[in-house]
């Protein structure tokens, strides 16, 4: 999990970031996840469903209204742990999800040339 936002060089500026960069985190990110007490029109939502990104929320009005039965509503009260297990299980129940982690883990560059590359030099 990133909090983009706070990720500038010191709490009083917080890093600000692009339409474009907005984007790129989208398409890497298995769920959005929105525990907040309020919420503003919810572009989150918005962003997400565009994109067939799973959301998780409490019961906030953009979510409820926007996302519909589709987003998965959870109480703000519920313990964290509780809710983490919940959001693991998801994860391991839809193969959608474990093919996106598949690729991501045996797939970049970074694996491939440890594990098919890497191994030709030892040969010499």
């Amino acid at each position: 999990m990133h909090f983009v936002f706070e990720l500038g060089d010191s709490p009083d500026q917080p890093l600000m970031i692009g339409e474009r960069e907005v984007a790129d985190l989208f398409r890497l990110s298995d769920l959005v996840f929105m525990p907040s007490h309020r919420e503003g029109f919810g572009m989150s939502v918005l962003e997400a469903g565009l994109l067939g990104i799973p959301v998780i929320s409490t019961a906030i009005p953009a979510a409820v209204e926007i996302g519909g039965p589709e987003v998965t509503i959870f109480p703000a009260t519920q313990p964290p742990a509780e809710l983490a297990t919940q959001i693991l299980a998801w994860a391991d129940q839809h193969p959608q999800h474990k093919l996106r982690r598949r690729v991501r883990q045996n797939y970049t560059w970074s694996a491939i040339f440890q594990h098919d590359i890497a191994p030709l030099f030892a040969l010499f």
